[in-house]
């Protein structure tokens, strides 16, 4: 009996028979956009940051 969390092992001939999706190339470039997008709103977003606190801590010590 094992209690907690456990990594059980893959049964390969379930793995060979487990349908993997493919998308089209459309779908694919659409899903690269989005995630390109998302990193760059990311590092503005961390730009925005850096620069607030920089504001905060000049005006904190003057």
């Amino acid at each position: 009996m094992s209690v907690g969390g456990k990594q059980q092992e893959y049964h390969t001939k379930l793995l060979r028979e487990l349908p993997v999706p493919v998308l089209t190339q459309l779908d694919r470039d659409r899903i690269a956009d989005t995630v390109r997008a998302a990193y760059k709103k990311r590092d503005e977003a961390d730009r925005k940051e850096d620069l607030g606190l920089a504001k905060l801590e000049e005006a904190v010590t003057g």
